[in-house]
């Protein structure tokens, strides 16, 4: 039987119902300024349904059904994937312009005015070629041109194996991400219903894992995901456990690391695979960018060595006799293939058959006093178009030197150029994920100020309801009486 003590339980009701939604709003200006918080709304249910004499008489007030966050998953898996995407052109565009400036020239520094002086000096030592303050110049200006070349070499080599190092690293905070979702996934499993802020906090570790490695996120149900990466049909979180990945050295490739992943006994090799967040793009560069830009600069000094040395050998030194001398300190070439010249760069030197020896530079083609014929034909190789083998058949014919290391230069510089560009695409859809994502799940001020006011109002007019409620009852106790 429905009485008059329903109308203080009806009022109770309705106060805690509106005391839950004061809490859950004032949770969400407490903070609205942490980062990856998603603002929370109470459900609201009527109570139950009262009968007397067979008839709907009555309702019996208000619960809060939960509290839910307010998530559109769709958006969250737009932000993740957008993560990885710019991560990783942010990473490309870094690495690239830290190779450009081991490359390009300075001022009067760098290769390309090494080249120059190195031209210039053999221009000038063709002019007199018996003059010795010339032929220590071209010495000087080979032995400058020699360093020079092994310098960019080392350099590259030694941040080649600087990003190796982050790759080791890298792997390394993927596994410990990895454990770290996994591990919330067990207390999210394990609190059902009561896990808002467990969810967030996983989330903003899924996109910190995502801006490391591409992933794909699967939902499980329940708040549970599981992490794969991308395309490679590699589970890194599971509904509770990780799967951590490992690295190898590979003495084929430098003893640089290969990342794997381990299935109970199978070990799989997945390093040319991954192709998203910072991971892809240190592999990309370590294993394709930088060996380009050092392939090409062995292509060069081998050049030069062979170049140089095959016209040098002809000639004769100053006493008009002795033949044969190598200008370079001479490089095998190996078989046909892409690195057939792997090496010169860092091995290119001046030969010992001249190296601090002016007159064992030989600039004559006949042995006669004065004769500058091969001076000429260096001078000459200048703009010579067939002298480098870029292709590794073993046939010089790319470009001049110096026409060789600008192209090598401005391709360099137009591939920072596109990833810039796509780096700044790659932001501005990032940008607008989050936005859509704020509208969802972020906390307004002017909404909760909205929610606030709505709630106080209907906590005010419970109390009201119940002070009526109770004044009738008084009354009909002082009548009893």
């Amino acid at each position: 039987m429905v009485g008059i003590n329903t109308g203080l339980y009806i009022g109770y009701s309705g106060l805690q119902a509106a005391r839950g939604g004061l809490l859950v709003t004032g949770n969400n200006v407490a903070n609205v300024n942490t980062e990856g918080y998603t603002r929370q709304m109470p459900t609201l249910a009527p109570g139950i349904t009262l009968y007397e004499g067979g008839r709907v008489l009555f309702g019996s007030g208000a619960t809060i059904q939960s509290v839910n966050a307010m998530r559109d998953q769709l958006v969250e898996r737009e932000v993740t994937q957008k993560k990885s995407t710019f991560s990783f052109q942010r990473e490309m565009t870094s690495l690239l312009k830290s190779a450009e400036s081991m490359i390009q020239d300075q001022d009067n520094a760098g290769l390309g005015p090494a080249l120059s002086q190195f031209f210039q000096s053999l221009q000038n030592v063709s002019a007199q070629p018996d003059q010795v303050a010339y032929r220590i110049s071209l010495l000087d200006a080979g032995s400058h041109l020699a360093s020079t070349i092994r310098n960019q070499y080392q350099a590259l080599t030694e941040y080649n194996q600087g990003i190796n190092q982050q790759v080791g690293q890298t792997v390394t905070q993927v596994n410990n991400l990895s454990d770290r979702i996994a591990a919330l996934n067990r207390q999210i499993g394990a609190t059902p219903g009561q896990a808002a802020g467990l969810v967030d906090e996983r989330n903003a570790l899924v996109n910190q894992l995502a801006e490391l490695v591409d992933i794909d996120v699967y939902d499980l149900g329940n708040n549970l995901i599981q992490v794969n990466a991308t395309n490679l049909n590699v589970l890194l979180v599971g509904r509770e456990t990780a799967n951590p990945l490992s690295t190898q050295l590979n003495p084929l490739n430098q003893n640089y690391f290969d990342v794997l992943v381990n299935y109970g006994t199978t070990t799989t090799n997945i390093t040319a695979s991954i192709g998203g967040g910072k991971l892809g793009a240190l592999l990309q560069a370590r294993d394709q960018e930088n060996p380009t830009l050092l392939r090409e600069l062995d292509n060069l000094a081998a050049g030069l060595i062979d170049q140089v040395n095959a016209i040098h050998t002809t000639g004769f030194a100053q006493d008009g006799v002795t033949t044969g001398l190598n200008y370079f300190e001479p490089f095998p070439t190996g078989a046909p293939g892409p690195n057939n010249h792997q090496g010169a760069a860092a091995n290119i030197r001046l030969s010992v058959d001249v190296d601090g020896l002016p007159q064992n530079l030989a600039l004559s083609a006949t042995g006669a006093i004065g004769d500058n014929g091969i001076a000429l034909a260096l001078a000459q190789l200048r703009r010579n178009t067939a002298v480098i083998d870029n292709d590794g058949d073993g046939i010089a014919e790319t470009g001049t030197f110096e026409s060789f290391h600008g192209q090598r230069n401005a391709t360099l510089g137009a591939k920072i150029q596109s990833t810039q560009s796509a780096y700044n695409s790659q932001k501005t859809l990032l940008d607008q994920a989050l936005n859509r994502r704020d509208e969802v799940s972020a906390v307004s001020l002017d909404e909760e100020a909205l929610n606030l006011s709505q709630y106080q109002k209907a906590f005010e007019a419970n109390s009201r309801f119940m002070r009526v409620i109770d004044q009738l009852m008084e009354q009909i106790i002082a009548n009893l009486g």
